[in-house]
């Protein structure tokens, strides 16, 4: 869709006070009302750091104004390397919406995506948040019998210069497994 960035970052209160309701708000807001955020990343993490505020949800995937702006919360971004957010995992994105349009959606299917971060062992300088060591996205498409018939996921680590593997659900699956030291298990197994 064509819809406007705000590149405008917001957070969650209710993760820091569940009275506070569900709508994002702005830090100063919190601040305001003498609220303090110690439950999820702060803008202040990603001043000075070498990392942008890399989308889990892509901000290109949204549909409407509404979900575009909803995906400018700090609890939907992780740190990404500048040239891997910008480079090959932005063509990632973009060129997983289209194939998810033309083979999924466009001839009668349901997509669902999910998406995660691989933590690492390092934090961004004078802050608390962890920084990735890989980002990955799968994707699953269903008939309207809820029938799998298309599915698949990348994986890239979080660093310059690299590349995302393009792999079936299954071996992001067992490539997760090794990352995580523990099973995991993508849509059920059922895609």
């Amino acid at each position: 869709m064509n819809c406007n960035r705000t590149d405008k970052w917001l957070i969650e209160p209710q993760l820091e006070n569940g009275t506070l309701g569900p709508n994002m708000d702005t830090e100063s807001a919190l601040r305001k009302r003498r609220v303090p955020v110690v439950n999820q990343a702060r803008k202040v993490d990603y001043y000075n750091s070498s990392f942008h505020k890399g989308h889990l949800t892509p901000v290109s995937h949204a549909h409407s104004q509404s979900c575009s702006d909803a995906t400018f919360t700090l609890t939907n971004a992780a740190p990404q390397n500048p040239s891997f957010n910008s480079g090959i995992w932005r063509v990632t994105e973009s060129d997983m919406a289209d194939s998810l349009k033309k083979n999924c959606i466009n001839v009668g299917l349901r997509a669902f995506v999910v998406t995660g971060v691989v933590p690492g062992n390092n934090t961004m300088k004078n802050s608390r948040v962890q920084i990735p060591s890989h980002f990955w996205t799968a994707f699953c498409c269903l008939d309207q019998n809820d029938k799998p018939k298309l599915s698949g996921g990348y994986i890239g680590k979080n660093v310059n210069n690299t590349n995302v593997d393009n792999l079936t659900r299954q071996n992001l699956e067992n490539k997760l497994k090794t990352l995580y030291n523990t099973t995991v298990t993508l849509f059920g197994s059922g895609c």
